[in-house]
């Protein structure tokens, strides 16, 4: 079994040893692009200017296209935009079925402007990973993880006047101690995006970043330690509970000696899951459940219940249309079954009700099939584990949240295991052909030479 392991990481391990290269100024671009882009996620900004903060990460795809043009490196280029047509697939399902869906109900043009630009943001998102990935290569992983570390530290800091030292390390003792009762500074931690993206850190240098020396290991240890430390802060009861699961069942799916049959076994079983949490939550079962369990379901049981009507678990049912929850749960709002617009906080039941049976199908095949087997075969054998590790991760937060179409999450989903796959098999330099002698050089003329007689 150790063996397996060794091996599993050798090839990651082997690939990143010695050619990681300083920080340059195009990659201190984009962590600063990165950090200021992240910070549209701070409450303040966010209550302000809601997502438009976001559009300055364009600015990283633009420096990575103007390093280009000033030194030209075609062949990391063209092997980064060799992913393009992975990551479009899965917002040209979304669109095409929505479209239908959309021709076939009239559907509202609100409903119609919310779905096309959150289907830009997620088009914006993967322009964002190729450019970020073709400026900082085989240091991507560490130069996103370092973009988001100091956003949420500069988030923490800017909060703590509001409330004062003491009174801020009170709050986070208080949310410990009663496991989520976030109340004053550590509310206003609760940054639910890039706290999320926190759980894919974790994930991976814990269990699945190249260990080729003690060195190595122990700063990766360090920053799954940092990662959790600000999934701490933002506390979310859902996420670090499987952030730390899923870690433990990375460690022991890179051991396996056939992992791409672990990985298809993951992905059909999280597919069936989906189908027996639709009917559970359907039926009431799981709310039951919760109730008996004394789990605070914060009202998500009421909402789910509200939904009821505009389902069905049918192949019949078509759905509404991508982002076609946000205008129900808004006319709730107005007739006053609800003191606030929440969304559902429920990604599996968001989807179905969006893009109903069949859409649903797609949605989940691309993401739980295709793309593990794209990964796996077509981008490395360790990029396919990375991607499965952190999908299976986001897919425990999709039960009880609305990750599923996080900017910066479905940036993590992307960034990580395309990173991993190019340290994983770099590109390969042409070697021009040297004789090591004369004498080699003259058996070599006369080799060919026989070669030449034996065809005539």
């Amino acid at each position: 079994m150790e063996k397996a392991e060794n091996e599993a990481r050798s090839a990651l391990s082997g690939a990143a040893v010695g050619r990681k290269r300083p920080l340059d100024w195009p990659m201190l671009l984009a962590i600063l692009l990165t950090v200021i882009a992240g910070m549209g996620d701070w409450k303040v900004l966010n209550s302000a200017l809601g997502g438009i903060p976001k559009v300055v990460s364009l600015g990283v795809p633009g420096i990575a296209l103007l390093c280009f043009l000033v030194r030209a490196d075609f062949q990391h280029m063209i092997r980064c935009l060799s992913y393009l047509p992975m990551f479009l697939l899965y917002i040209l399902t979304l669109l095409l079925w929505t479209l239908a869906v959309w021709t076939m109900d009239f559907t509202a043009v609100s409903s119609i402007v919310r779905g096309a630009s959150k289907l830009l943001y997620q088009t914006l998102a993967i322009f964002y990973v190729v450019g970020f990935v073709y400026l900082c290569r085989e240091r991507s992983v560490d130069c996103f993880f370092y973009s988001m570390v100091l956003t949420n530290g500069i988030i923490a800091v800017l909060e703590v006047p509001g409330y004062g030292l003491s009174a801020s390390i009170q709050s986070v003792i208080h949310c410990l101690v009663t496991f989520g009762d976030a109340d004053g500074y550590v509310r206003q931690l609760e940054i639910h995006d890039i706290t999320f993206l926190f759980g894919q850190f974790v994930v991976y240098y814990a269990a699945l970043a190249p260990r080729a020396s003690g060195a190595e290991r122990r700063a990766n240890w360090m920053k799954a330690a940092i990662a959790l430390l600000f999934m701490i802060l933002g506390f979310k009861r859902v996420a670090i509970p499987a952030a730390i699961l899923w870690a433990i069942w990375a460690a022991f799916i890179v051991r396996r000696r056939h992992p791409f049959r672990w990985i298809l076994a993951m992905g059909i079983g999280l597919i069936a899951f989906f189908w027996l949490y639709l009917y559970l939550i359907d039926s009431g079962i799981f709310a039951r459940m919760m109730h008996v369990l004394g789990v605070d379901m914060m009202g998500r049981d009421y909402i789910w219940g509200l939904a009821k009507p505009y389902y069905q678990l049918s192949p019949t049912f078509t759905g509404h249309g991508f982002e076609a929850v946000d205008a129900i749960v808004s006319n709730w709002y107005h007739e006053g079954l609800l003191n606030h617009a929440y969304p559902f906080h429920n990604d599996i039941l968001k989807v179905f009700v969006e893009l109903g049976f069949g859409g649903f199908c797609l949605w989940t095949a691309v993401q739980y099939l295709y793309y593990p087997c794209c990964w796996f075969r077509k981008h490395g054998r360790l990029a396919g584990l990375v991607y499965m590790c952190l999908l299976g991760y986001m897919s425990a937060t999709y039960l009880t949240d609305n990750t599923a179409f996080y900017y910066w999450s479905c940036i993590g989903l992307r960034l990580i295991p395309m990173a991993v796959s190019l340290m994983e098999s770099p590109p390969e330099k042409e070697k021009r052909w040297t004789p090591s002698s004369p004498e080699d050089f003259a058996m070599d003329v006369w080799r060919l030479q026989m070669e030449e007689r034996e065809r005539d």
